[in-house]
């Protein structure tokens, strides 16, 4: 059978079409398989975040308070004895806590505990962990969260 330009075209036969589908199966498994020998050969780019928290200057915590932090659940407090930080998230279900007039409290379970975070009552097992504070080069207090200080530990102002 002859197809010229005038002539009616041409059926497809099966036996190509399922030819044709097979090579496409073929080339997406091969595909597959060296984006994933790419992926396993390079390595993979961390995109961690930094757990320095810049809070702010030292003057914007006032003392006997807590202020929390817009831009993470951490709580600043003052004392005679200086600055400290305390985690906001509820050892409990790490439910955010509230800080109200008779301390801080889970709004999930009910935990209270005090404005220095010791555990005073709820289903919270532990108190809240202090995290340690430093100043950076521009005199601004920064918190990381990544590392638990002791309860009495405090940054100097």
């Amino acid at each position: 059978m002859r197809n010229d330009e005038t002539g009616p075209p041409q059926a497809v036969s099966r036996r190509r079409l399922l030819t044709a589908l097979g090579s496409l199966g073929l080339l997406g498994v091969l595909l597959s398989a060296v984006r994933g020998t790419v992926r396993f050969l390079t390595p993979p780019v961390s995109r961690a975040r930094s757990p320095i928290v810049v809070a702010g200057p030292p003057d914007a915590f006032p003392d006997g308070g807590l202020t929390p932090l817009p831009q993470k659940p951490v709580l600043i407090g003052r004392d005679e004895g200086g600055l400290f930080a305390l985690s906001a998230i509820c050892t409990h279900l790490g439910c955010t806590v509230t800080p109200g007039s008779e301390g801080l409290t889970c709004p999930c379970h009910g935990s209270r505990f005090s404005t220095d975070g010791a555990n005073l009552s709820g289903p919270a097992p532990r108190p809240l962990p202090h995290l340690a504070l430093t100043f950076n080069d521009d005199g601004l207090v920064e918190v990381d969260l990544s590392q638990a200080v002791a309860p009495h530990s405090r940054l100097k102002v």
